[in-house]
């Protein structure tokens, strides 16, 4: 019996704190592109989003290979609904591929955090042109 309670409050001890301290993939950086496929010659805009104060530019450094960074901008919101706050920042960066097929968009680290790779096609700008 005394097993059992001490069971019962172990429990909702570890349940209670997994809900108290969330877990750190809730504030990974998440990464999406607004369309795939695309053409070569077209720009594309890859967003990072993440849900914690994130301090830092993203290193860009591993787009270089394959993409063209043609810019980027940031954007910050704070939201208050019934007292509790959840803060959201984006990267927007705008990208064009270097050459056609199916390219690699690396894993990106802002802060401490990293997103997750994505894949992308990128038709030949004729084939596009065509369509």
């Amino acid at each position: 019996m005394v097993k059992r309670k001490l069971m019962r409050m172990t429990t909702m001890v570890v349940v209670m704190l997994g809900i108290l301290n969330p877990l750190p993939v809730w504030a990974a950086l998440q990464a999406h592109v607004d369309r795939n496929p695309v053409a070569e010659d077209e720009s594309f805009t890859l967003t990072l989003e993440s849900s914690s104060d994130v301090n830092g530019s993203p290193d860009l450094s591993a787009l270089r290979q394959d993409f063209e960074v043609q810019g980027q901008g940031k954007s910050s919101s704070i939201v208050i609904d019934n007292g509790a706050m959840t803060r959201k920042t984006q990267w927007q960066i705008s990208l064009m591929a270097k050459h056609s097929g199916q390219l690699r968009i690396p894993s990106i680290s802002v802060g401490g955090e990293q997103s997750q790779s994505l894949t992308i096609t990128v038709t030949p700008a004729n084939q596009a042109q065509a369509a």
